[in-house]
């Protein structure tokens, strides 16, 4: 199999209430893509831990990593462009999902503390509480140079952070569906 005969694939990485859904629907519906959202694939003990206000441990966080780099792997193989919105706080667990052979594309949208906890706060039903926001930043390693991501201000509109980011990916040509 020829990783560049494949589809594009790109992570959008960031703390809880960056906005990584939010961007990621509209950026692969832009790109006409097909999105994952990786809060889909977290189990049920993942999932009642962090409701119950408990950040996850690695135990529980790469058996969960590892569904994101199967989805990741099996959609973009059907073709089309593949957006995921994963937080993907370390660089650990940014390797574990096989970004490099995959030859993944990084996005990275930056948020503030309280910005992230004004949002998560906002959100009805999630899993995520915003008591755990500290621990994101907590958790988190910014990519580095080598990484090559896309830094983008979560604070932004949406339709600017689209547009910044096809243009970073090249493709100048596709428009902004609102």
């Amino acid at each position: 199999m020829k990783v560049s005969a494949l589809a594009p694939c790109i992570l959008v990485m960031g703390v809880a209430g960056a906005g990584k859904t939010t961007f990621g629907h509209a950026f692969a519906k832009a790109i006409a893509g097909h999105f994952i959202d990786a809060d889909d694939l977290h189990d049920p003990k993942a999932k009642a831990q962090m409701q119950a206000g408990s950040p996850l441990n690695d135990t529980l966080r790469h058996p969960w990593l590892d569904r994101c780099r199967d989805a990741l792997l099996e959609s973009r193989e059907a073709g089309k462009p593949v957006v995921m919105a994963c937080s993907a706080l370390k660089r650990a667990y940014r390797e574990r999902l096989g970004l490099k052979s995959m030859q993944a594309r990084l996005i990275w949208l930056a948020v503030s503390e309280d910005e992230a906890s004004v949002r998560v706060a906002g959100r009805v039903g999630h899993i995520f509480p915003q008591s755990l926001v500290p621990s994101q930043f907590d958790a988190l390693e910014p990519p580095t140079a080598d990484e090559k991501p896309l830094q983008l201000d979560a604070s932004l509109p949406l339709s600017v952070l689209v547009a910044q980011a096809i243009e970073w990916l090249g493709h100048a040509s596709v428009s902004v569906r609102p």
